[in-house]
């Protein structure tokens, strides 16, 4: 694969995972903002914090690929 294509894919994996990410942590701040706010007690749920840390935990496994490809392909290590 050139270059440029594996950056373009990098590219484009990252922003899936900041999507997922940004869904992910929808729910959550919803009832944070809520409890902030005096409206609710409901706290984010398990499944909804794992979903969180799950996407987050993706995120900085692309960027961390992403910092070995310009490091690989710049000669800076």
């Amino acid at each position: 694969m050139k270059l440029d294509e594996k950056w373009r894919q990098l590219v484009a994996e990252s922003h899936a995972a900041r999507k997922a990410l940004d869904e992910a942590l929808g729910p959550v701040l919803k009832k944070l903002t809520a409890i902030g706010a005096g409206t609710s007690r409901e706290n984010s749920t398990p499944e909804e914090d794992a979903r969180l840390q799950a996407a987050s935990e993706v995120l900085d496994v692309i960027h961390v690929r992403m910092k070995e490809f310009i490091a690989e392909n710049t000669g800076r290590r």
